[in-house]
This record gives C-alpha cells, structure tokens and sequence, in this order.
C-alpha cells in the first residue's frame, strides 16, 4: 500500500520509533525533550505522524517540541491543520515558535479559501513580528471576513507599536 511506504517509510520505521513517540509525554521533561530532539532529527519524513501526535492529549506538548525544532519543513503541514479546531492552537504554538522560517508560507496563507486559516495566520505572523508581512497584512484588512480583518489589525498593531 503506498501510505505505508511515504509515512516514515514502511511499518518497521513505525515500530521504531513507537517508543519515541510514547516517549514525548514522559512526565520527566528531560526525556521528553530528549525524545524531540531525535524524532526531529528525521526531519520532513517524521512531520505527519507529529501532527497525528497532536491529537494525542498526553503527547501533544511534546510533538509541538518536535515539530518547532524540525522548522521550516513542518511549516506548510502546519498551516494546514490551522483549520482543524482541536489542533489548531497546537499548530499555532508550533508556528509562532518557529518564527522567521514561517513568515512567507503564513503570507501566503493569507489568501487560504478557509477563513480560519487566514485569520490564524494572521495572527501568528503578529506573533512573530516580522515587519516583512506588513504588506500582506494591509491587504488582508480587506479580507471579506470580520475575523481575518480583526486578526490583520492586531497583527498590525502589534509591529507598530
């Protein structure tokens, strides 16, 4: 079946990496973040079972450690679970954290058919900071929604001040 060979390369990557994952909700933070560290070290193949991760309630804060040190890689998954309400703020951590490497792709998604997607994305890109998205932040104040809108202007605000 092919989703077994593109997601992480077949069951066995599965099996090992199982206690990994298992490892990301480890009470004792140093092993969690030790966890993080390796599963990130698999770079863009790990990044969809990451955000599977986020669903997780025992896990979820360690998979966004992850996902926020694989970076650039895990931004366009990320962007597009914004739309996706019990991960969204998940996916919203994660971008925020991950910063700069994030600013063009959350530009783009500006102009996302979702309107959740845009008004997060928005917000993020305040969050971040980066006065490169000034542009598209203006124009988002013309989005047809209130909440793209209202996010563009606090985004704004927050680069201004």
């Amino acid at each position: 079946m092919e989703a077994s060979h593109t997601n992480n390369g077949g069951q066995q990557d599965k099996q090992d990496i199982a206690p990994l994952i298992d490892a990301l909700g480890d009470s004792d933070w140093a092993i969690c973040e030790k966890a993080a560290t390796e599963l990130s070290r698999l770079g863009s193949s790990i990044v969809p079972t990451l955000i599977e991760a986020l669903h997780n309630q025992n896990i979820w804060h360690g998979a966004v450690e992850a996902l926020v040190k694989i970076g650039q890689p895990a931004v366009v998954p990320l962007i597009q679970v914004l739309n996706d309400p019990p991960i969204d703020t998940f996916a919203f951590d994660a971008l925020s954290r991950i910063g700069e490497e994030a600013v063009f792709p959350l530009i783009d998604a500006l102009q996302d058919k979702h309107i959740g997607v845009r008004a997060w994305s928005a917000d993020i890109l305040g969050q971040i900071g980066d006065r490169r998205a000034i542009g598209a932040l203006t124009q988002a104040l013309q989005d047809e929604h209130d909440a793209v809108r209202r996010s563009a202007a606090e985004a704004l605000s927050k680069m201004t001040t």
